[in-house]
């Protein structure tokens, strides 16, 4: 049986570690009157990134059947196994919600000091406090107090992983950090690293994780196998806040071959609902995380779709008081049935181009779609989709803008064009981006009659 690979690259790797740089660049050229497209989306762009940095080389996973009478649902309970890296699951924390005073510290010096605690559990005392130095360049260190004893001199200390210029970026990166905690009577392991930013003038510091451990396996539903992969947040608690990964094994990396969603209670494949129940169980050295699918029959409503070329809509759960639930419908017909319910937001994906080598895929988010069991519920999304350009006066300057809209005025945008993509070039660090010019042309009906090209700023 053949498996495709989920591992990262190392470039893939170090453009979430690019990103938190580039948050505090844009923050530099706050004023500029001329922006890149991408800069102004950049939260999302980031998340869209952190969210696609998948699996590493895939685990098997044993799926056990519970015998099933006429009356009970049918069920499947898949086990995946724990893997030390490949995952890209960012957690941000709260440098506010906790004060951590340590009882003893290494002699930091003269050398700036941040201090914070990560969760670590549900409970107000389940945390681990660190203390990061800023001291410059190639010499951030982090103390991580794994044994919660609230001494940092008996903890090892992780120095700095990654060599960025925090004479201009004040950035501190470390990665390969091993910590483990206790959930039940099991001791889980995990595997994350710590981007660190401080003692920037007029900012605050911040902290985000970045969870590079979970599990992962081969499941098999009505017939359809998918990769799974799980990543939790460090609390061992799987819900929302943790990151739920599903793709094809024959998967061609492109950006709707794999769903990239949250933990959720309900999932609805290829037409089949089920309740999702993640726990940990023993396994041979490490905790293995049981996945149950228990196949339910919620009722459905229709959405009955207007648009063209729709490869894929994810719809999220968003009703008070109701379980989560995403719906994914692949190629869908002009009717579809989902369950009944509020969904907020809708994720469109367009593909297009006659062959692999020019297709294009295309995304928009539908705000909201609340889906009853009356009528059809009429859904206006997808191609032909509209080109537009507008050139507004600001000042001494004028703005170019671009939108590419479909037939509800939904926005699209090419999920290939992320902040990833900007930030992998090696050179990004050295300003020397800023030295290429966009440029631009303007043309009467076939022939361009003017071009030329933008300074930065």
């Amino acid at each position: 049986m053949r498996h495709s690979n989920f591992r990262a690259n190392d470039k893939e790797k170090q453009h979430l570690r690019r990103a938190r740089a580039y948050g505090i660049l844009e923050h530099m050229s706050r004023e500029a009157t001329c922006r890149l497209l991408l800069c102004s989306g950049g939260k999302l762009v980031l998340l869209c990134f952190i969210l696609s940095t998948l699996f590493l080389a895939p685990a098997y996973s044993a799926a056990t059947a519970t015998p099933q009478s006429d009356t009970q649902p049918v069920q499947k309970v898949f086990h995946l196994n724990y893997v030390e890296e490949g995952f890209a699951h960012s957690v941000s924390v709260d440098m506010d919600e906790r004060e951590v005073i340590f009882k003893a510290e290494p002699d930091f010096g003269d050398k700036g000091i941040i201090r914070g605690a990560l969760p670590v559990g549900p409970g107000e005392n389940d945390y681990i406090g660190f203390a990061c130095d800023v001291g410059g360049m190639g010499s951030g260190t982090v103390y991580l107090d794994a044994n919660r004893n609230l001494d940092l001199t008996d903890d090892e200390p992780v120095k700095l992983s990654f060599d960025m210029p925090t004479d201009r970026f004040p950035l501190n990166m470390f990665e390969g950090i091993h910590f483990e905690t206790v959930v039940g009577e099991l001791t889980v392991p995990y595997v994350f690293g710590m981007d660190v930013i401080g003692l920037w003038p007029g900012q605050p510091a911040s902290c985000d994780v970045t969870i590079r451990s979970g599990w992962e396996g081969e499941i098999e539903l009505h017939g359809t196998k998918w990769m799974m992969g799980v990543a939790d947040n460090l609390d061992g608690v799987f819900d929302e806040k943790d990151f739920l990964g599903l793709k094809s094994p024959e998967s061609t990396e492109t950006p709707v071959d794999e769903l990239r969603l949250a933990v959720v209670q309900n999932i609805m494949l290829d037409g089949n609902a089920y309740d999702l129940a993640l726990a940990l169980e023993p396994g041979e050295k490490t905790p293995v995380l049981a996945a149950t699918f228990t196949e339910v029959h919620p009722p459905l409503g229709t959405l009955k779709l207007s648009g063209k070329f729709i490869s894929r809509m994810v719809l999220k759960r968003d009703e008070e008081g109701a379980a989560s639930g995403i719906v994914v419908l692949d190629s869908p017909a002009e009717t579809a049935e989902v369950p009944v319910g509020e969904y907020a937001p809708v994720t469109v994906f367009l593909e297009s181009g006659a062959n692999k080598k020019e297709k294009k895929w295309f995304s928009a988010t539908i705000e909201r779609v609340v889906v009853g069991d009356g009528e059809p519920v009429p859904l206006k999304v997808g191609g032909p989709l509209n080109n537009t350009a507008t050139v507004q006066r600001r000042g001494m300057s004028l703005v170019l803008s671009h939108e590419l809209r479909g037939i509800g005025g939904e926005l699209y945008a090419e999920p290939e064009l992320d902040l990833a993509h900007l930030l992998s070039s090696p050179d990004f660090f050295d300003m020397a981006f800023l030295d290429k010019h966009a440029t631009f042309a303007v043309y009467r009906n076939d022939r361009r009659i003017a071009s030329g090209s933008f300074d930065y700023g």
